[in-house]
């Protein structure tokens, strides 16, 4: 009788918790409207004056917009990047692919937070350069409020550093040093990032290897 009244507990409170949940996810669509926030063109995107969003595009690609910073280049193809990102990125928490075409090389993600549950859209395309190159352009941004407190920006660092590691890794500046990273650890991107732009070297260039 007592394992049965656990059981019930046990299960009336999963309901209740999914109701909680529902029912701020329902609060928020019609305060905001729908947690997706839709399709992005690189090409054309400007992005609000609001601090609530982060933009990684490679050089030249995002010609409208001012790019947070320089995407990173993968020794690999853009249809294996997006591979191997879709499962990089798949246990992230209360994240949900809203979108993807592997004939476009694009994903579109709606990721929320953990307490408020504020819908964060995640737009993701994956680009060849050519000679067996790839890099990607991401654009996190918020749906609610006016600053984002850098969540967007610590969620694409955090994300490429997923993406860093998902392979083997090497770093290479002009050519001619390579900063290999421990393997058995995620990459402090944004602190790496801000020390390898005081470098007196050109271009930072990451190289991914694929076995």
């Amino acid at each position: 009788m007592k394992t049965t009244s656990k059981i019930v507990a046990a299960g009336l409170a999963v309901a209740l918790a999914g109701a909680v949940i529902a029912g701020r996810d329902r609060m928020w669509m019609l305060v905001a409207g729908p947690a997706d926030l839709g399709h992005v063109d690189f090409a054309t995107l400007e992005p609000p004056a609001s601090p609530n969003h982060f933009l990684a595009c490679p050089k030249g690609y995002c010609r409208l917009a001012h790019a947070d910073m320089v995407s990173p280049i993968f020794k690999t193809s853009a249809a294996q990047l997006q591979l191997t990102a879709r499962r990089a990125w798949a246990a992230e928490p209360r994240l949900q692919r809203v979108s993807g075409s592997l004939a476009t090389l694009s994903d579109r993600y709606v990721e929320r937070t953990a307490i408020m549950r504020f819908p964060d859209t995640i737009s993701v395309r994956f680009i060849d350069l050519g000679g067996g190159a790839a890099t990607l352009a991401i654009y996190s941004r918020s749906q609610i409020g006016y600053s984002d407190l850098g969540v967007n920006k610590a969620r694409v660092m955090h994300w490429l550093s997923l993406l860093i590691y998902a392979q083997t890794v090497s770093l290479r500046l002009n050519s001619a040093v390579y900063l290999p990273f421990a393997q058995n650890s995620l990459i402090d991107f944004d602190q790496y990032w801000r020390r390898v732009q005081e470098f007196p070297y050109g271009n930072l260039l990451v190289k991914v290897d694929i076995d």
